[in-house]
């Protein structure tokens, strides 16, 4: 199962995802997640908490992201780790998406952009 919360971290807006993000788990957290995405285009997606990820939710990144490029924002992943950062890496996804090990980090990037 997949969860999306969102916080505030120094200003920033900071989406949390936790559990597997798989094509069965998304359904319920998707179409939230996405529009949290959208309204704020500079923000901070921790991945800390994924267990697990399939083509599904690298998808699921990768059109927050678009989107916030779109809008002239940034999205930086944070947290990424085990079996989730090797997916991400084999996948070459750090040449697409702005990622960093920590989230204090990426809230500093975010926080940098004008």
């Amino acid at each position: 199962m997949a969860s999306h919360t969102q916080i505030e971290v120094d200003g920033v807006t900071v989406l949390q995802l936790a559990g597997d993000l798989t094509r069965d788990a998304l359904g319920r957290i998707e179409t939230p997640f996405l529009a949290a995405a959208t309204a704020h285009p500079r923000a901070v997606i921790d991945i800390s908490g994924v267990e697990m990820l399939n083509s599904s939710g690298i998808c699921m990144l990768l059109r927050a992201a678009g989107t916030a490029r779109k809008a002239g924002g940034a999205l930086f992943v944070a947290g990424a780790r085990g079996i989730v950062l090797d997916v991400l890496r084999h996948c070459r996804l750090e040449t697409v998406l702005k990622m960093t090990p920590a989230l204090h980090d990426a809230v500093q990037q975010a926080r940098a952009l004008p």
